[in-house]
């Protein structure tokens, strides 16, 4: 999910760029052997990309080199014409579909747009999972990725609610704030816009933890729940080496992803940054500038660049919506492997 987005970003950037296309097309591809969920919008947008690689051949070669230019010309293409849907828009005249679809952050298994028509396009959920209790309901994953879906939903609009306030006002405090803020002198902006910026990045990042917890608990860590952390949990922080009860688990490549986040959160790796202004802005004071910014730090106060505040919180979503995706992969490669009664998937209409 997070590289696709980069190369998404990329032929954004360089429209002529056949290496990235042929990146995004691979991993179209490997989506396609590993999950059946929106099957047909993935091989659309499969095919789009891979012929396009195939195009572009020549900028490839000089991007990155003959070997690569081969690889990409040896990707598949079906015979039949390809009927999936390339995206769904939504509603163009509605600001949030379009800054969720501009975002990739439709919690659904797509790659562009909503992934469905209608008001319920957060669709993503696991197709099916083993029985775990005596009392005849459904298994508890069900409760576990109906919570963590409402919570990033929750989490979403926060970030689009406080994007709006903070980036439609001019500068100046939105008029929905009821908020009367005494000047500091020093270039601070305080507000509701900020603020709900702030708590829409904590919100998201927290939601890594449940993951990790709704983990623990359907694959039989066996570890408290109160101790579980994200950052900790997909690799034993002493032995390096995969929980047992997760490498067991068929779906490698979403149990790699799951860990490479994991090492990606540590602080020398990808996302310390991200996390640091999670903890700042959960126990310490932390507002937006327009002077210099000292960026997030663990001391009492922290003031942090308007613009790079909403980065983070995209950042953050990212993040949690591919954890929350790769959890799903995990727990539907698991299930065709496991003997027993499965619970069909359960839908609230």
């Amino acid at each position: 999910m997070e590289a696709y987005a980069a190369y998404a970003d990329a032929l954004e950037i360089d429209p002529l760029n056949g290496n990235a296309a042929g990146n995004r097309a691979q991993l179209l591809l490997h989506r396609l052997k590993t999950s059946p969920q929106q099957a047909g919008h993935i091989e659309a947008v499969y095919d789009l990309w891979a012929r396009r690689a195939k195009d572009l051949r020549a900028e490839t070669v000089r991007i990155a080199g003959e070997k690569t230019a081969q690889l990409w010309d040896e990707l598949p293409l079906s015979d039949e014409p390809v009927v999936g849907h390339l995206t769904h828009d939504g509603d163009l005249d509605d600001p949030y579909q379009q800054w969720i679809v501009r975002n990739r952050l439709a919690l659904a298994p797509t790659v562009e747009g909503l992934g469905g028509d209608g008001s319920r396009w957060d669709s993503a959920d696991i197709l099916q999972a083993v029985q775990d209790n005596d009392e005849g309901l459904p298994p508890r994953i069900f409760a576990a990725i109906n919570v963590l879906k409402a919570e990033f939903i929750v989490a979403r609009r926060l970030a689009f609610r406080g994007e709006e306030m903070t980036f439609t006002a001019d500068g100046s405090q939105h008029p929905d704030d009821t908020g009367d803020y005494g000047s500091t002198g020093d270039g601070a902006v305080y507000g509701e816009g900020p603020a709900t910026l702030l708590l829409a990045q904590r919100s998201a990042l927290d939601l890594l933890d449940k993951i990790a917890v709704a983990a623990n608990e359907h694959f039989k860590s066996g570890l408290k729940p109160e101790r579980v952390d994200f950052a900790k949990y997909w690799r034993d922080p002493k032995t390096k080496e995969m929980r047992p009860a997760v490498s067991t688990v068929s779906g490698r490549r979403a149990r790699l992803a799951l860990a490479e986040v994991q090492r990606d959160l540590a602080s020398d790796a990808l996302y310390p940054t991200a996390r640091l202004l999670r903890n700042a802005g959960t126990h310490r004071l932390v507002h937006g500038t327009f002077n210099e910014p000292t960026g997030a730090t663990k001391e009492t106060f922290s003031t942090v660049d308007l613009d790079d505040l909403k980065l983070s919180t995209i950042e953050a979503l990212w993040v949690t919506r591919a954890s929350f995706l790769y959890l799903i992969d995990l727990i539907d490669a698991e299930t065709p492997k496991i003997e027993g009664e499965f619970a069909p998937l359960i839908s609230q209409k």
